[in-house]
């Protein structure tokens, strides 16, 4: 184990000597060392994912993974909370099937070890439908969706944060199926309980009017579209200001919905705007950068302008 301490605070930036020093300053000797070692890995790995540097916050929340296990066999509460973070970081690399994989690990555990209305096993059906959602199998996305919400309304009630998180993403899957009034539902319900929790503006809600503006846009009732995707705008601009990534997406729906109503040089306005933001987050090469200059190309068609198309 001396040997395997040794390496691990090389990895994580700290003098062998150094740690040891301080970990016998405190006491801390044997399987207490080994835990404040486990547990260091997992905070500076969860870190590093926060950083999209997948590959080393995966590492390090394995070898602390690996130290606890070692110590409170595979089993325990704690190794739980470490499948999940590696869950969570497969998913955010599109690996979805070990995504799914870690998720069910921790899933396995909690059933044994906790309550069956536990609020972390609500999270675990949550993240499970957002991960078969970005692995395009609806069918299973939805199953766990209405799983999370279900437990969430009996522990919760309905009128919770997570509660109104869990109609949002139903809202997507509902419009991905084309079930679009199931979907207005679901998005009309988060915006209630957002609204009662916390109010006209917030980040969370302006997701909940973006999601109900597009899917009216799927249906073809392009004032409810436009009026309810300038909302989310709006509140987005205020909150997040000019720059930031969740205002370009909204720039670029109201793009979509200004060319359906006829509005080609707000449209064109629209996209340049979404195009800007891309670039400066992106760079040149990256998929919504091509998407927003193929939508350029197709307005300024419409507008007859063949020579910027």
């Amino acid at each position: 184990m001396r040997i395997f301490y040794v390496f691990l605070m090389l990895i994580i930036g700290v003098s062998p000597v150094i740690g040891q020093v301080g970990l016998d300053t405190l006491g801390l000797t044997g399987t207490m060392a080994d835990t404040v070692v486990a547990k260091r890995l997992w905070d500076q790995g969860r870190g590093l994912a926060k950083n999209r540097k997948f590959d080393e916050a995966y590492s390090l929340v394995d070898s602390a993974s690996g130290i606890w296990s070692s110590m409170f066999g595979s089993k325990n509460l704690e190794v739980a909370y470490f499948n999940f973070e590696k869950g969570k970081i497969r998913d955010a690399q599109s690996k979805y099937q070990e995504a799914i994989s870690w998720f069910d690990k921790t899933l396995e555990i909690l059933e044994e070890k906790t309550e069956k209305n536990d609020s972390l096993i609500s999270l675990i059906y949550y993240n499970k439908c957002r991960t078969y959602f970005g692995n395009r199998d609806l069918e299973r996305s939805l199953k766990y969706g209405n799983k999370s919400l279900d437990l969430r309304i009996s522990i919760f009630g309905q009128e919770h944060s997570d509660v109104a998180a869990a109609y949002n993403y139903l809202g997507n899957i509902y419009t991905r199926l084309d079930s679009f009034e199931k979907s207005i539902d679901c998005f009309r319900k988060a915006i209630h309980i957002r609204i009662k929790l916390f109010g006209e503006k917030n980040i969370e809600l302006a997701r909940s009017y973006n999601g109900l503006g597009s899917t009216f846009d799927e249906i073809g009732e392009l004032d409810s579209a436009y009026f309810y995707i300038q909302k989310g705008l709006t509140i987005r601009l205020e909150l997040l200001g000019p720059n930031h990534i969740d205002v370009a997406f909204s720039w670029h729906d109201l793009a979509v919905a200004n060319r359906k109503v006829g509005l080609i040089d707000e449209s064109i306005r629209c996209r340049k705007k979404s195009l800007e933001i891309f670039i400066k987050k992106y760079g040149m090469v990256n998929p919504n950068v091509a998407t927003e200059y193929n939508g350029l190309g197709v307005v300024y068609q419409d507008k007859g302008l063949l020579e910027k198309a």
